[in-house]
């Protein structure tokens, strides 16, 4: 429609970003709350392959996008590399019935469009949300 009207349009397909302020029913913002209250989190096996961007990246990710996306272009929004949870109480929920196993950006396009590549490693960013949660159970 963007196009019949003679507008630019770029798609952002986004995977799973976190960090601070994200939803606390998120399986990373959850299992955070969970082991800061010392306590241990009820997961699924872990066996999935889940790509996570950190906030301040898919931010990035979204103004280069608006900057400098190809009109039309469809973007997964994503680190570009997939990884495996932790074990942490793994297993003991189970898969859903539509649970996607592997999710991973190709983010190929949306860096040679608009220079775009993840600037947190995934170990800074929890770091990052960690402490962030901790100033949450502070104040809550």
């Amino acid at each position: 429609e963007a196009a019949t009207l003679g507008m630019n349009h770029v798609w952002a397909r986004i995977l799973s970003v976190y960090g601070p302020h994200d939803g606390p029913n998120t399986m990373i913002s959850a299992t955070i709350q969970k082991l800061l209250a010392g306590q241990c989190p009820d997961l699924t096996a872990g066996e999935q392959k889940w790509d996570y961007l950190y906030s301040a990246d898919a931010a990035d990710a979204l103004y280069r996008m608006a900057c400098h996306g190809r009109s039309g272009a469809v973007y997964p929004v994503g680190s570009g590399t997939a990884r495996l949870s932790l074990p942490l109480g793994l297993g003991k929920i189970p898969y859903g019935p539509q649970q996607v196993m592997f999710l991973q950006a190709d983010i190929t396009q949306l860096a040679a469009d608009t220079g775009f590549a993840p600037r947190t490693a995934f170990a800074d960013g929890i770091r990052a949300t960690i402490a962030w949660a901790k100033t949450q159970k502070q104040t809550n």
